[in-house]
């Protein structure tokens, strides 16, 4: 039924609706898992800011449309990230180009498209995997994506840590 619902309406009214609401409800200032006691919505705090602007100018119309923008834009600049970490690690323009487009658009394709514990997720995961593959032991950046992994999943989080302690 989702996939019937996301071909003739667009939207996929299950983990979809879901996510949005979850953000929403955040946005209109309620507090996180009021509405919902779902860990992995902590994901939303590192959106707030831009949801929170967003409603102040547009209230909640589109707000299901301009979250997709965003979530496509959020991919973008994965892109580029991605993209030149590669070229700094001497991978030729176009592979990377590839790699970096093949990843992103991976992470788009999961499922749902949202901004989601799932989307968000894959993105850290694959930017942590590209830094540590070209890691220099004495950039301690590297600390930084375990820990904001930690808000969409703890588990993903705790791997990436073993693999900087190993």
């Amino acid at each position: 039924s989702s996939l019937i619902s996301r071909i003739f309406f667009g939207i996929d009214f299950t983990d979809e609706m879901q996510h949005y609401l979850q953000i929403r409800s955040i946005t209109e200032g309620r507090n996180l898992y009021f509405d919902d006691l779902f860990f992995q919505q902590s994901i939303y705090i590192l959106i707030y800011p831009i949801t929170s602007l967003y409603n102040e100018l547009f209230g909640f119309q589109n707000f299901l449309f301009f979250l997709r923008i965003l979530h496509s834009l959020i991919a973008c600049i994965f892109v580029v990230i991605i993209y030149k970490s590669l070229v700094k690690a001497q991978i030729q323009k176009l592979n990377a180009q590839v790699i970096a487009i093949s990843i992103s658009l991976s992470a788009v394709a999961l499922g749902v498209y949202s901004i989601n514990y799932n989307s968000a997720t894959f993105l850290f995961y694959a930017l942590f995997i590209v830094q540590f593959i070209i890691w220099d032991k004495s950039n301690k950046s590297m600390f930084f994506l375990p820990v904001i992994c930690f808000l969409t999943n703890p588990f993903v989080s705790i791997a990436m840590f073993s693999l900087l302690w190993s």
